[in-house]
C-alpha cells in the first residue's frame, strides 16, 4: 500500500506531468513502506508549485507535508522528463519502473540504498 497519495491527488496533477520514484517503488512493488512521496516532474508543474506559497524549496526540492517534489533525476544518461515517458501507470499513477530505482541506489551506495537495492534484486529473482 502507497502512503500519502491523498496529499498527492490535492496537487491535481496530470498522468504525463509527473512520475513516482524512490521509495514509492518499493512500496508498490510490496517491498517496504514508502516514508515520504518522491515526485519528479516536468519544468511546467515544477514552476506552478514554486510559485505556490505551501511549498518550500530544500536543497533543490519543493517540499510540503510528505512530499518532496524534484525537476533533475540522479540519473545521468535520462532526464526527468525521459523517466516520466518511461513510466509504469499502476493503479492510475505513473511510477518509475523499477530497474531504474535500481541503477539509482546502486549508484548513490548509502547503507539504505544498498539495503534496498538488495530487495530489489530479491524482487527480480523471485516476483
Amino acid at each position: 500500500m502507497i502512503r500519502y497519495l491523498d496529499e498527492l491527488e490535492d496537487l491535481e496533477l496530470s498522468v504525463g506531468d509527473y512520475v513516482l520514484t524512490g521509495s514509492a517503488v518499493m512500496a508498490v512493488a510490496g517491498l517496504r513502506e514508502n516514508k515520504d512521496l518522491d515526485i519528479m516532474v516536468r519544468q511546467d508543474v515544477w514552476d506552478r508549485l514554486k510559485a505556490r506559497p505551501d511549498f518550500s524549496l530544500e536543497a533543490g526540492k519543493l517540499a510540503r507535508g510528505h512530499l518532496e517534489v524534484m525537476r533533475d533525476s540522479a540519473l545521468p544518461t535520462m532526464s526527468a522528463d525521459d523517466l516520466i515517458e518511461a513510466a509504469e501507470i499502476i493503479d492510475g499513477h505513473p511510477y518509475v519502473p523499477i530497474k531504474y530505482v535500481a541503477m539509482f541506489k546502486l549508484k548513490r551506495k548509502t547503507q539504505k540504498d544498498l539495503a534496498d537495492y538488495q530487495l530489489i534484486e530479491k524482487f527480480y529473482k523471485h516476483p
